[in-house]
């Protein structure tokens, strides 16, 4: 925590105050604890990365790290105040834009309600100093969050540094959640689908996330394609149907995209995905969603020969 230098730390604190900031209230379902100490294990890494920019990537990329966090804490609770405990996961938002069209990770869950009166690493800008990030991270609610903070911009990170980024990511499984916008600021097209194949390449499995409208599933035709190439090389790739409902023609779904088994999740509630943003949550606090996705989250994890303890 000390290497972060204070003048960068009361910049950044500063522009953040001066951003407009929707009023939100920050409403917890369950008490979180400082991590005292970590220790060394094997991290199976997943990527959440949508087919097109309004699939729910990140949604369900942040609800499947609450999800992987609730196991882990009816597994393994704490016995004594102040014991130590594990990281169930990291979430790292894996962003090349200074400015996405569509929004922060940090903005979903209001990182700044979340971190109110201690500190929030700026994993980035350690990152863009070439300074060390081996040891630190941002714990809340069983969760290491690694997200970007907005107003900060740098210049384009290369792939070695986003694998460096997740390799040092402490959590037993390590969340990917790649920008609907990633790659967007190279020129070339075949670029972005390289950048993002070398990404995928480092993953223990791709869960690719489907809005299944039509103009959605078209959208990014070359993207579905690295996809299926990825796939016949022997990578480990899971599709999710995202936002099922009976307009859905499930039939020319799977032939278009090819599969023919996929996770499906229903089309939720607005008012809970708008109800869980406006105090600053995951989709997962809300009980009747953490209901629906607890059986699709299980085939997730427990596809393959994955440990049962991710």
């Amino acid at each position: 925590m000390g290497m972060m230098n204070n003048n960068e730390n009361i910049n950044a604190a500063r522009n953040l105050r001066s951003r407009p900031k929707v009023d939100r209230r920050l409403s917890r379902k369950r008490q979180t604890a400082p991590i005292t100490g970590t220790r060394e294990r094997e991290k199976v890494k997943y990527a959440f990365i949508g087919l097109s920019g309004t699939a729910g990537a990140t949604t369900l990329a942040f609800a499947f790290a609450e999800y992987l966090a609730s196991l882990r804490l009816a597994e393994r609770p704490m016995k004594k105040k102040g014991m130590a405990t594990d990281y169930a996961a990291a979430v790292v938002e894996i962003n090349d834009n200074n400015r996405p069209s569509c929004g922060f990770d940090y903005d979903r869950i209001g990182v700044d309600k979340h971190f109110a009166g201690r500190e929030y690493i700026s994993f980035y800008r350690l990152l863009s100093r070439g300074r060390p990030i081996r040891g630190l991270a941002n714990f809340d609610g069983g969760v290491n969050w690694i997200l970007r903070m907005p107003g900060e911009e740098f210049e384009r990170f290369d792939i070695v540094d986003f694998i460096r980024l997740i390799d040092n990511a402490a959590g037993d499984a390590v969340i990917c959640d790649v920008n609907g916008s990633f790659g967007l600021t190279l020129e070339r097209d075949e670029d972005r689908i390289a950048e993002l194949r070398k990404m995928l390449d480092d993953m223990d499995r791709v869960c690719v996330v489907v809005d299944p409208l039509p103009s959605g599933m078209m959208a990014d035709c070359e993207k579905i394609e690295m996809f299926k190439d990825y796939e016949a090389a022997g990578g480990d790739i899971v599709y999710i149907v995202n936002k099922l409902n009976p307009g859905v023609n499930i039939r020319e779904m799977k032939s278009f995209l090819r599969v023919r088994d996929a996770i499906e999740i229903p089309y939720f509630s607005p008012v809970d995905v708008y109800t869980a943003e406006y105090n600053c949550c995951t989709v997962f606090t809300m009980p009747d969603i953490a209901k629906q996705l607890a059986e699709p989250f299980e085939k997730i994890r427990r596809l393959h020969s994955f440990p049962t303890s991710l």
